[in-house]
């Protein structure tokens, strides 16, 4: 690889605890690691996307990316640093237990991993940043556990691994492991700004070429995408094709309010980047997917309804090894239905039901207590969640609850950029909007593939509107 050699000079991750204390303005002995109590959650029920859980060993994400929003998480002065903190072995002991006697189906976490369901690994901080796993090793143990029990792995990271040990651990799980490498650019100068602590672009690529070169499927992530950060595309892909890189996964610069409110001033131009929805959707995409496809190289895009519903390569796990209750396979079949069509399609529970009461799980009974969380953000609304579903119901009722409170869940069917809540105003009271239901007291929703809205509201007593269809689906 010394063609990819980068002569530059390179910020080593070791000058990470200097960076930190030069921000901070405090020097520390040692680097504070404060530990989740709960390694893993739910990542998704119903979200388009294939990994149903996600395991996040420590809290704070040391790489600092301004843009992030592990990086908007309060850090402590008393932020916790010690072996006995450590939660690696209690995922190792969970996987031990769903691979023997005596684990429990109705707990979503266990039955996910009792089928060998991909763990995300991790969305929230990189699971290899050097400090700690100079320290405690966290990747290399939780590697080796995973080949010992054959539990798939899908790595998002930056630092792609930390050392030899790692690599080769990665290498030995190529048939398990998939691993997705955040690159938003190739430009040294850029990533030394927004990338902060994290290896320089050219460290990512090396690294990237030596796993790839071994049969380990690489995925490269232009996530966050901002135009000016990879201006040449054709360069980009024509690199990840040398490198040996299969797939891409790309999502737009977003930033909340609470990300906006504790960004450094001097990353201000980045929120004038964020959030430009249109842009993207209807100018960026197009060309990306076109450019990445001349390069032999496919992927997947937010709320991307691709007609591959493995996302053409973004995963070559197959449909028995995925989490199955997926929005993305639905909603491709709805778009399948508005092409052929060419109007706008009535969404109604029915359809849904008729589409996912093939899977077992979608009559399985689980503990409301362990997902309520990812449905509801706060506690009235678990106390909702609780008093509707019980302590444990069947999956399909719960989706059903997720389905009926959009206010609550958006991203399964409202959150898609193409499907609305079908709503009337009333003409006296413009501010007052009424949900429609059917018979069955379920809502209607409409998806409009020529349509785009930042609400998530299709408004039937718009006369300028086309009447939406009925169908079923076959």
């Amino acid at each position: 690889m010394q063609q990819y050699k980068n002569t530059e000079a390179i910020i080593m991750t070791e000058q990470g605890q200097q960076l930190i204390e030069e921000t901070t303005g405090k020097k520390k002995k040692r680097q504070l690691i404060t530990f989740r109590n709960e390694p893993l959650s739910v990542f998704n029920l119903i979200w388009d996307h294939p990994i149903p859980i996600e395991m996040s060993i420590t809290k704070y994400c040391f790489q600092g990316c301004p843009y992030c929003f592990a990086t908007a998480n309060k850090r402590a002065n008393d932020d916790i640093y010690g072996n006995e903190q450590d939660t690696t072995n209690k995922f190792i002991r969970l996987l031990q237990k769903v691979n023997g006697q005596g684990y429990n189906p109705r707990n979503f976490i266990e039955y996910c991993l009792h089928k060998k369901y991909p763990i995300c690994f991790s969305n929230n901080v990189d699971p290899f940043m050097p400090l700690s796993e100079k320290e405690f090793k966290i990747g290399e143990r939780v590697l080796t556990a995973c080949l010992e029990h054959k539990q798939p792995l899908y790595i998002q990271t930056k630092e792609v691994y930390p050392n030899e040990k790692v690599k080769d651990l990665i290498i030995q799980g190529k048939d398990l492991f998939h691993v997705y490498v955040s690159l938003s650019t190739l430009d040294y100068d850029i990533a030394k700004k927004y990338d902060t602590i994290a290896v320089t672009p050219q460290q990512r690529i090396d690294r990237m070429y030596e796993l790839s070169k071994n049969g380990v499927h690489v995925i490269t992530a232009l996530n966050p995408y901002v135009r000016d950060w990879i201006p040449d595309l054709d360069k980009y892909f024509k690199t990840m094709k040398e490198i040996g890189v299969r797939s891409f996964w790309c999502n737009l610069l977003h930033l909340t309010k609470k990300q906006e409110k504790v960004m450094p001033k001097k990353f201000e131009d980045a929120i004038q980047k964020a959030d430009e929805m249109e842009q993207f959707f209807f100018e960026d995409r197009p060309i990306i997917k076109e450019i990445a496809a001349r390069h032999g190289i496919y992927g997947h895009f937010m709320h991307d309804h691709s007609e591959d519903i493995l996302y053409n390569g973004i995963t070559l796990w197959n449909d028995s090894q995925v989490w199955p209750i997926d929005a993305n396979r639905f909603l491709y079949k709805i778009r399948e239905l508005n092409e052929e069509f060419n109007a706008p399609i009535y969404i109604e529970w029915p359809m849904v039901e008729s589409f996912f009461q093939e899977h077992d799980v979608w009559e399985h009974i689980f503990d409301v207590g362990v997902i309520q969380s990812v449905i509801g953000s706060n506690s009235s609304q678990h106390q909702d969640i609780r008093n509707a579903l019980g302590k444990k119901n069947k999956f399909k009722n719960i989706v059903r609850y997720i389905y009926n409170n959009p206010d609550i869940y958006k991203i399964f069917i409202a959150g898609d950029m193409y499907t609305f809540c079908l709503i009337d105003v009333d003409d006296e009271d413009e501010d007052e909007t009424q949900y429609i239901y059917d018979d069955n007291g379920d809502l209607i929703y409409v998806f409009d593939g020529q349509g785009f809205a930042k609400d998530y509201y299709w408004d039937q007593s718009d006369e300028e509107l086309p009447i939406p269809l009925t169908v079923e689906f076959e």
